[in-house]
């Protein structure tokens, strides 16, 4: 419970203090990890032997998977940038639905429909912001991650410390 503890924390404050490097890290892992996966689909593309599946669309998926690996590795910042414009286009269009549903709502209280509408405008106004930094997408994930992995980290070593105490207290009764 200690070391896991530790563990956590140190991973949380590596994430709150360098969250650019950590979304790097994470985004060449994830392309390593894509890599390795495509692999597994080519060895099976080259011994599949079905009726129901050809090998060809098997060898096709992995080595797009590949490329798509490589790309993530080689682009880490193309790949954020995607990542937060997406993001960013898609609040902007669900904003814009709430809005208009907030607005356009007869049956709902008042009340509703205020805070549906507000809600609406408010993914308008992170939508924007992430078009305009969308590498900010990502790194408030991992600052986020970060003071969560450290506060659990915490926690745990208290945890930890606690029930070492205990039963160092304990007293065993014989019946």
């Amino acid at each position: 419970m200690l070391v896991l503890g530790l563990i956590s924390a140190v991973v949380g404050l590596l994430l709150l203090f360098f969250p650019n490097a950590a979304t790097v890290f994470f985004l060449q892992l994830t392309g390593i990890v894509i890599i390795l996966l495509s692999g597994i689909f080519l060895v099976e593309g080259l011994f599949i032997d079905t009726d129901g599946i050809s090998k060809w669309v098997v060898l096709c998926l992995g080595i797009l998977g590949v490329i798509v690996g490589i790309l993530t590795i080689a682009a880490t910042i193309l790949i954020v940038v995607a990542a937060g414009i997406l993001l960013g286009i898609f609040l902007i269009l669900f904003g814009l639905g709430e809005t208009a549903l907030g607005f356009g709502l007869i049956i709902a209280e008042p009340m509703v429909r205020f805070v549906i509408a507000i809600l609406g405008i408010l993914a308008i106004v992170v939508g924007v912001f992430l078009l305009i930094h969308p590498t900010a997408t990502i790194e408030v994930v991992a600052i986020l991650l970060g003071l969560y992995l450290f506060v659990f980290g915490l926690l745990q070593v208290s945890h930890g410390l606690n029930e070492r105490r205990i039963e160092e207290n304990m007293v065993i009764k014989r019946l």
